[in-house]
């Protein structure tokens, strides 16, 4: 609840944001709760939402989670060449060397130019654009758990999966967020694919 409200906070003094919407995962999982604060749209930064609150959670096990991008903050790009280049120096000079704690999972995460370089390689411009919400992403995804290595590399114990929901215009986006586990308990964030459902 106190990050939601720093968020509020945060957003009223951009100067940019006027209000907020709530975004579910859209599947059978989802409560009541969720589904109608969902239904509200957008409302103003300080309207509560349909259960009362202000913020997320709706519930002690809600899974809504919400990251706001205009898909504009790298700018315009007549090619994704140029756009792929802007996000991956948007990411060595914000998020390179850096570790963000998932607040679900408890893993800290760090985030490394190899795979940046591995995201943004085959990234769709959506994608693209999500690269300058990656600390939030890896601090507030939902854990899905772990899997060996498909490829069988040695050196890697174990890829974990999250789940999150980012917003790219007014077009909400399930996002999968892969991290790589190595020997030395360090988990580097790998990539992130979107999802159909």
């Amino acid at each position: 609840m106190a990050d939601g409200m720093g968020n509020l906070i945060g957003w009223e003094k951009t100067g940019l944001v006027v209000g907020k919407q709530w975004i579910t995962a859209k599947d059978d999982k989802v409560s009541d709760v969720c589904n109608a604060n969902g239904e509200m749209g957008v409302i103003g930064l300080y309207e509560p939402f349909s259960h009362g609150a202000l913020t997320i959670p709706g519930h002690p096990n809600c899974r809504c989670e919400v990251v706001s991008v205009s898909g504009g903050e790298l700018g315009e790009f007549a090619e994704k060449k140029e756009l792929r280049k802007a996000a991956m120096q948007y990411a060595r000079d914000n998020f390179i060397g850096k570790s963000y704690v998932n607040k679900n999972s408890g893993h800290e995460l760090k985030v490394t130019w190899q795979g940046v370089k591995h995201a943004a390689s085959k990234a769709n411009q959506a994608e693209l654009s999500i690269m300058t919400k990656l600390d939030d992403l890896l601090r507030y995804a939902k854990y899905e758990g772990s899997y060996s290595d498909r490829k069988g590399h040695p050196n890697i114990i174990a890829a974990h999966k999250y789940r999150a929901v980012a917003k790219v215009g007014n077009e909400p986006l399930n996002i999968g967020v892969i991290v790589r586990e190595f020997p030395d308990d360090h988990k580097h964030y790998d990539h992130f694919i979107l999802k159909d459902e």
